[in-house]
């Protein structure tokens, strides 16, 4: 795959010999990648926009998630709750965290989500 970058450039003098280049990319609206630029939109929003205050709530209590983390995991969660299982699953994950005694909760759930959505 090859990635075009349009820029600009602005010779630099130092007396009277052209000494550096300065090198500015630009933004061409038409040659963004849509599904790109979507996901930029959905980091600067809250998280709020897709996961109900519970949600968010049940998942930073139970699974020590942050801010941040939900953020980057926002679309596996918000596929997640759109099934009618999310919250049973959500019991079977937090069992499995402290039967087995896992490190990171957060990744655990994300991990065992995905592997729930894909087996459905």
């Amino acid at each position: 795959m090859t990635v075009s970058i349009p820029f600009q450039f602005e010779p630099i003098k130092t007396g009277r010999t052209f000494t550096h280049l300065k090198i500015k990319p630009f933004y061409i609206p038409k040659n963004r990648d849509p599904n790109l630029e979507q996901k930029e939109l959905s980091q600067q929003t809250s998280i709020r926009w897709d996961i109900d205050k519970e949600t968010v709530l049940y998942l930073k209590e139970v699974f020590s998630f942050t801010d941040k983390g939900l953020k980057n995991n926002r679309e596996t969660i918000k596929m997640a709750t759109e099934r009618e299982e999310f919250r049973d699953w959500c019991q079977e994950v937090n069992a499995m965290v402290r039967k087995f005694k896992i490190n990171n909760p957060a990744g655990f759930f994300i991990s065992e989500i995905k592997k729930r959505i894909e087996g459905n």
